[in-house]
C-alpha cells in the first residue's frame, strides 16, 4: 500500500484552488468595472459641460463687434518736379464694443467713384490690437489718380480676427447709405 498523499501534492487541490482563486478576480473586476462605468457616466457629463462652457466662451471672444467710421479730411494736390499727385485724406476709427480684444488683419480704403471702385490697402494698419471699450482714431492719406477722384467717397473694409486667430471677420462701411455689413465668423486661414 503506498502512503496518501498530503493535500498540497494533489494536483485536485491546485486545480480547486486557482479556480477559486479566479473565480474571487472574476468577481471583483466585476465589481470594479461597474464602478468605473458609472465614474465614467459622471466624468463624461463633467466634461461635456465643461466643453459647453468653453464652446460659450469661445464663441463669444471670437465675435468682436466694431463700430468702423471715416470722415472726410482735406484733398491735397502736390506738384513734385512737374509731376502732379492728388490725394484724399480722411479720419477712420474703429471702436471695439464686443466682449474681447481683437486684432486688425488687413484694413482697406475704398473709393467710389463714378467709374468704379478703387482699393487701396493701408499698411499701417495691420496687426494693431484694440481692447475692450478703445477706440483707434487715424489720419489717413490716400493717393488717387485725378482731381474728379478727389471728389469721390471713401469707404472702408477691415478684416479682424480674435486674438486666438480661431476666426476672421469682415466688416465694410459703406459711404452712400452710412452702413455697416457684418460677415463672419470664417476659418482663419
Amino acid at each position: 500500500m503506498t502512503p496518501e498523499k498530503l493535500f498540497y501534492e494533489n494536483w485536485e487541490f491546485w486545480l480547486s484552488l486557482f479556480t477559486f482563486l479566479l473565480a474571487a478576480m472574476t468577481a471583483w473586476l466585476a465589481l470594479e468595472t461597474r464602478g468605473l462605468r458609472k465614474d465614467s457616466v459622471e466624468s463624461i457629463q463633467a466634461a461635456r459641460s465643461s466643453v459647453d462652457i468653453a464652446t460659450k466662451q469661445l464663441q463669444a471672444s471670437v465675435q468682436p463687434i466694431m463700430e468702423v467710421t471715416i470722415e472726410p479730411g482735406y484733398d491735397f494736390t502736390n506738384n513734385d518736379d512737374g509731376q502732379i499727385t492728388y490725394s484724399k485724406g480722411a479720419i477712420v476709427q474703429l471702436n471695439n464694443l464686443g466682449p474681447g480684444a481683437f486684432k486688425i488683419r488687413t484694413l482697406e480704403v475704398l473709393i467710389h467713384k463714378q467709374d468704379g471702385i478703387d482699393v487701396k490697402d493701408v499698411p499701417e494698419f495691420s496687426g494693431q490690437v484694440i481692447t475692450v471699450g478703445k477706440k483707434l482714431r487715424r489720419d489717413i492719406i490716400v493717393r488717387v489718380r485725378s482731381p474728379e477722384d478727389q471728389r469721390a467717397r471713401l469707404g472702408i473694409s477691415v478684416r479682424c480676427s480674435d486674438m486666438a486667430g480661431i476666426a476672421l471677420h469682415s466688416y465694410e462701411w459703406n459711404p452712400y447709405d452710412d452702413s455697416l455689413s457684418h460677415v463672419g465668423p470664417m476659418p482663419f486661414s
